[in-house]
Order: structure tokens, then C-alpha cells, then sequence
């Protein structure tokens, strides 16, 4: 009969992995019952088929007991199944196999050591925890977005750059946890947006969110799609979601009557409920929620949100993880932790989420939830695998007890200089988390902030780092995003941006450039942040951008530059609405008669959909009090930042689309930008300065921080043993 080579492979490195292959010594080859074996595990390990398996592991037990080679290992993989679905069965296993094939000793001592393990994690004792992942070796790139399927064998994701929708099998018969050739699915003429997807109960559709179209002024709709694609079904068009993608997400119910999504109500998220073949929504929360998932009876909806004692209002503290009636009602608090991407277990026993903040790179917390929606234990608490820098989502809780995750690679920052003309970069930091380099006036050190809020210097052309010391009675943070940093035209002070503790507002403040105590120089109330300072020419004044933050998901749009004493004083507006300012960096000219700034399009505030994150460079005269475009950007995100040459004929940016991107130089006239060449391979770039003496430039660099694909199986013994 034909033979799969590849699938026969894969059964031997299977086998021989978990120690459960040897060479045969029948003489015809492998005999039948080492054959059956074969097949158990690729149904166990390949398939995720644990039940199917454990029949196949029991039969061969039985119908092989002459044989104790074959029948202990079957016996070890009907335990380590058992183990996976947290059943109480697998101590009785282990210790069969123990008691009854002592003479197979490699066996014995493996289930000797798993025992150990669950008493340990039953008892609280200090053990090694059974929950096992598997990172899946990708061979096309994917996103952080992407579900799960239902059975957990695949799972659905979009591609940003094309704006397609691909289903990709999680294994394949080239080997283990290696998944199989994607495979796109047709939606049409409708452009996929990168988060929130929804699978059916049945897995034959695909719920998915839109792209907005810019040039017609239309926002993102939500669409389903057979699973073998074809014509999309509109379920719900002009959805109002904010930029940030964890409000994308999507949930069918288990009929798959009902789509669960996230939109704004004014300035608040809230979960919304449609009927999928078309209705009006109804309105589910009272306070600011983001959607999770349905449980498998369809009678809860998990989610992330502001709930429990006390429950706030606003961005500050609307992300803990809660249960509701699915039709709406009151929502009951699961944990007091900030959470993410909430999913169910198949019988609707547990919920799991990401706890970020916890651990080193994140944790994944399970609870167990009683038929009234309540917790009804304290969370088993998984720290995320080493080699991963942070944890981004759950993708789904399948059967078989496999919960698939979405994690970010780890990183390397560093800071480097490159000519100005463009050349070969020179890295003058290596590590840590440097962020907005910023030249000295004489050129011969570069000041920059820590992942804390820290400032430091080093030499211009590397060496040991320096810190800039704050001593102060007046407690205060200061934040990586919006802070700024800017040496003043004299070399003898620092500009920031930070929040006193006990307020809420964020500041700008000065400090002498060899630290001491900081000057606080504006006092922004909420729901105003001051962010981004820079210096005037002449030292005698600072600007910064004044964002309204009550409005969290549409703060681009409501951002003015400012002038306030380098001394403190009175705060005058520089600019107004029309000018469309976004929330990051500015730079004044050297020559003092411009403000440089990003602009989000005028045909994005109406689509009002932040997603799309293209705009302008622009320069505001002072003379003229009016702003003028100078060239068009692809990125205008936080990450992104000016810098004027020393003559102020240039102006220097991050065109960072995608998160990262190119330097580019523009005439400050207009005209076409020219790329500034680095010749680094493989480094994601952002954040610049342009020296005193306009010959080099400064910017942030890092490589790593992709999306990664995982499996955690074998954690319900944790789980159930808290």
C-alpha cells in the first residue's frame, strides 16, 4: 500500500521526542500494535483530538497486554492526555504504570516524575508547573491580530498589507507544531482590517472588521464571510470604534444569531448586540466596556471593562475582566487586574485572560466560573514562556484544552548616528530601552530617557551612560509616551513633561541640566495633558502641545500648540482648530519663524476613524500666524518626530508607517522627500535630532518585537488544583 513519507516522519520524530519509539526488533518491522501507537499519537498530538486518542491509547492497553513494551507507552500518553484535559485520571495512570510495569523503567521513572509534579501543584508546593508551550514555526509572516478556530485547528488572520483575510492550519506533515500553507480566503471587494474576528460555533463563517474608506469619508463596517469564502454578508456599516485595536474585537453567539462588538457612545466605549442578518444594535453596557467572547451556552458574555466596586469612568482604569448576562444586565468583576482578550473554556467552566504587568513579560490568569456568572475561585496564574517579550492575546481556548496565544518577539534598542547626506549608521548605545535622543548644543553628548522616565547622556560617539539626577521633595512620573525631551539653546536646562503625583495632568517642567530640583511651569488640569516640549532659539521661550484627553480614542483631534516663559508665566495658544495639530512632537526652527508639526487630514477627522494614521508635515509661521503643508506623511503616530537643520532649509522626520519606519528630508518649500540611507538590515527606526553642527542625525532603532504564534496545552492541573 502507498506510504506517506512525509506523515510517516513525522511520527518517528513525534515518537522519538517523547520517548516513546524504538527501534522494532520484529523481524517483518513494526508490529501492529506499535502501529495503533503511531496512530494515537498523531491523533493526540497533530490533530488535537485527545478524546479519540484516549480510546485508542485505552484499546491498545487492553488488547496488548502480552506486549508491556508497547502497552506502558500507551499507558504514559493515556496519562499525559488525562493531564491535558485536568482530570484526576492521570494520577490513577501514572501510578498503574507505575505499579503494574515496573520492569519498563524508562516509563516508570517519566510517571514517577509527572506525579511528583501534580502533587506538588495540587498541595502549593513549589514545582515546576505542568502547563507546556509550543511556539509554532511560521514560515509567512502574521499579525497580532487573528482568531482561533473552533476544533483549534487553524486560525484566521489578515494581511495589512493587502488587506486580505488567510486561514492557515496549525499543523502539517512536515513536523511538529510547524503549521501548513495558508490559504486566502475570497471576501470580495472588501478590504480586511488587521483585529477582531469571530469564528461561528460551526466554524463555516467568519465574522471580520472592515477598513474604512478614507476617499469615500466612510467608516469601518463588520462583515461575515463562508469559511471557503465568497460574497461577504454586510452585518453592520459605519461602526465608530477609536484607534485602539483592543476594542476591535468580535464575538458570534453560539447560534450564531448575534454579533457582539465594541463601538463609542460619545466620548465612552460600550458592547453593542446585533442581529447578524442586519437590525439595529442594542446597547449592552452602562459603563466603558470592550468586547470579550460569549460562553459556550450563550447565556454570558466575558469581557474587559470598567466594573466591580467602585468602577471608574474613563481610560485610566476600564480594563478589568468581567462576566454579564449576554442580553445585558449587571456585570460582575472576575479579578482587580488590568486584563485582556478574555476567552471561555469549551464547557464553560473557566475563563482565561492576559494580566499584563504581572511577571516579567506577562501572565496568563484562569478562573473558574460558576453557573451564576460568578468567580468561584482564586486564578491559576501562568507565567508567560522565556524567549517572549510580551504577551498580546488570546486567540481562542479550543478542545483539547489548547489555548492559542499571540506574543511579540524579544527586542534590542539602541540609539544611532548616520550622516545627515545618508551613509552607514554607528550604533552609540547598544541595550536598555533608549528612547528621544537629543543633541547637546556643543555636539558632544547625546541626552535621552529610559524606559522609566530616566534622563541620561552619553558621548556623542558612545561610551558609559550618565544619568541626569532629579531631586525633589514633589513626587511626579514621567512617562515614555508624550514626555519630550529638549536641551535648551544654552546647554544649562532640560525641558520634560510630567505628572505630579495626586493629579492627573501632565506638565511641563525644567530641570539644570546636571539634575537637581525640577521647576514645574504649567499646571494642566484634567482633561488637558501638556506634552512635548521644545525649546525657542533664544531660550526665552518653550512650546508644547496641549492635548485634551477626555476624549481618549480621538485625542489627535483635539491637540493645540502652546508658548508658555522658559521662566513660567502665562500660556498663550499659538494655534486653532483649523490648524488639525496631532498629539507628538514639534520643533521650532533655529531661526525662530516656524513651528514644524504633524497634521492628521481633514478627511480623517470626518471618516473619524484614527486607524488610518496618514497626514502632513506642516510648518506654522509666526509671522503669519497660518500653516502651510509641506509634504505628506504615511505615519503620523507617536513615534514619529521632527528635526530642523541647523539653517533651518530642511526639516528632518520619521515617516513611520506601520509603527516604524524611514528617515526622510524634506525643503522646509515643499518639493519631494528625500530618504536618508542608514544601510541597517532588519531595524525598525524612529524618533530623531539633527546636530548642532548639521552633519549627522540621532535617532532610535530596534530590531525584534514581531508577532509570534503560540500553544499552551497541559495547564488544567494548575488550574484546577488552585
Amino acid at each position: 500500500m502507498p506510504v506517506n513519507i512525509r506523515r510517516a516522519l513525522l511520527v518517528i520524530v513525534l515518537l522519538a521526542a517523547s520517548g516513546s519509539w524504538q527501534p522494532s526488533s520484529d523481524a517483518q518491522g513494526v508490529s501492529e500494535a506499535e502501529r495503533l501507537l503511531q496512530k494515537a499519537i498523531l491523533l493526540e498530538t497533530v490533530d488535537g483530538n485527545l478524546q479519540a486518542a484516549i480510546d485508542q491509547y485505552k484499546k491498545i492497553v487492553a488488547e496488548n497486554g502480552g506486549n508491556r513494551v508497547v502497552a506502558a507507552r500507551a499507558l504514559l500518553r493515556l496519562a499525559g492526555c488525562y493531564e491535558k484535559l485536568g482530570q484526576n485520571e492521570a494520577q490513577k495512570t501514572y501510578q498503574r504504570l507505575i505499579n503494574d510495569y515496573s520492569d519498563q523503567t524508562a516509563e516508570v521513572a517519566l510517571a514517577r516524575q509527572k506525579l511528583a509534579a501534580l502533587a506538588g501543584a495540587a498541595g502549593g508546593v513549589a514545582s515546576t508547573p505542568p502547563s507546556v508551550f509550543h511556539k509554532l514555526k511560521i514560515q509567512t509572516p502574521i499579525t497580532f491580530g487573528g482568531q482561533l478556530s473552533p476544533d483549534g485547528r487553524s486560525v484566521v488572520y489578515s494581511n495589512p498589507w493587502d488587506r486580505t483575510l488567510w486561514r492557515m492550519p496549525l499543523f502539517s506533515q512536515v513536523g511538529p507544531y510547524v503549521p501548513g500553507a495558508p490559504a486566502e480566503i475570497n471576501t470580495g471587494n472588501v478590504e480586511v482590517d488587521t483585529y477582531g474576528f469571530a469564528w461561528s460555533a460551526d466554524g463555516r463563517w467568519i465574522a471580520f472588521n472592515s477598513k474604512g474608506d478614507v476617499s469615500r469619508k466612510r467608516r469601518p463596517g463588520i462583515f461575515m464571510v463562508p469559511v471557503e469564502g465568497g460574497e461577504p454578508r454586510n452585518v453592520r456599516d459605519e461602526v465608530r470604534r477609536g484607534p485602539f485595536v483592543v476594542n476591535w474585537n468580535l464575538s458570534l453567539s453560539p447560534d450564531g444569531k448575534t454579533l457582539a462588538f465594541t463601538a463609542l457612545d460619545g466620548d465612552e466605549h460600550h458592547i453593542y448586540a446585533v442581529p447578524v442578518q442586519g437590525g439595529i444594535p442594542k446597547r449592552l453596557t452602562d459603563l466603558p466596556s470592550m468586547v470579550g467572547a460569549y460562553s459556550p451556552d450563550g447565556a454570558w458574555l466575558a469581557f474587559t471593562g470598567a466594573c466591580g466596586p467602585a468602577p471608574p469612568r474613563g481610560p485610566e482604569r476600564s480594563s478589568r475582566p468581567c462576566i454579564m448576562p449576554s442580553a445585558g444586565g449587571v456585570a460582575r468583576m472576575v479579578a482587580d487586574v488590568d486584563s485582556w482578550t478574555p476567552v471561555w473554556s469549551p464547557d464553560g467552566t473557566m475563563i482565561a485572560f492576559i494580566v499584563r504587568g504581572e511577571g516579567p513579560h506577562g501572565q496568563i490568569w484562569i478562573v473558574p466560573v460558576s453557573d451564576q456568572g460568578r468567580p468561584a475561585g482564586e486564578p491559576a496564574k501562568i507565567e508567560a514562556p522565556q524567549g517572549v517579550h510580551e504577551l498580546h492575546r488570546l486567540l481562542g481556548w479550543a478542545p483539547g484544552n489548547r489555548i492559542g496565544i499571540i506574543s511579540s518577539s524579544p527586542q534590542e534598542f539602541a540609539l544611532y548616528t548616520v550622516p545627515a547626506a545618508g551613509g552607514k549608521a554607528a550604533a552609540v548605545k547598544i541595550g536598555g530601552y533608549a528612547t528621544q535622543p537629543r543633541w547637546s548644543p556643543d555636539g558632544k553628548k547625546i541626552y535621552y530617557r529610559e524606559r522609566d522616565g530616566s534622563i541620561s547622556f552619553i558621548p556623542a560617539e558612545g561610551g558609559d551612560a550618565s544619568i541626569v539626577p532629579i531631586q525633589s521633595e514633589t513626587k511626579f512620573a514621567i512617562r515614555t509616551f508624550g514626555a519630550g525631551l529638549a536641551v535648551s539653546p544654552d546647554g544649562r536646562r532640560i525641558v520634560f513633561s510630567g505628572i505630579k503625583t495626586g493629579t492627573t495632568g501632565m506638565d511641563i517642567w525644567t530641570l539644570p541640566i546636571d539634575g537637581g530640583t525640577p521647576t514645574r511651569l504649567t499646571v494642566a488640569s484634567a482633561p488637558f495633558q501638556d506634552q512635548f516640549p521644545c525649546w525657542s532659539p533664544d531660550g526665552k521661550s518653550i512650546a508644547f502641545v496641549r492635548t485634551q484627553n477626555d476624549d481618549r480614542y480621538r485625542l489627535g483631534f483635539r491637540a493645540g500648540i502652546y508658548v508658555v516663559p522658559a521662566t513660567g508665566g502665562e500660556v498663550e495658544r499659538i494655534t486653532d482648530e483649523t490648524d488639525r495639530v496631532n498629539s507628538q512632537a514639534i520643533a521650532w526652527s533655529p531661526d525662530g519663524t516656524m513651528l514644524a508639526y504633524m497634521s492628521r487630514d481633514d478627511q480623517l477627522a470626518l471618516v473619524d476613524e484614527p486607524g488610518s494614521w496618514e497626514g502632513s508635515l506642516k510648518v506654522y509661521s509666526l509671522r503669519e500666524r497660518r500653516s502651510r503643508a509641506v509634504a505628506r506623511v504615511q505615519g503620523t503616530i507617536v513615534n514619529a518626530e521632527l528635526a530642523w537643520s541647523p539653517d533651518s532649509k530642511r526639516i528632518a522626520y520619521n515617516d513611520s508607517y506601520r509603527n516604524s519606519g524611514p528617515i526622510r528630508v524634506v525643503s522646509v518649500d515643499g518639493g519631494i522627500p528625500e530618504e536618508v540611507e542608514t544601510s541597517l538590515v532588519d531595524t525598525s527606526i524612529c524618533q530623531l535630532s539633527w546636530s548642532p553642527d548639521g552633519t549627522r542625525l540621532a535617532f532610535m532603532g530596534w530590531r525584534g518585537g514581531g508577532p509570534e504564534l503560540w500553544l499552551i496545552e497541559g495547564f488544567l492541573p494548575l488550574a484546577k488544583g488552585k
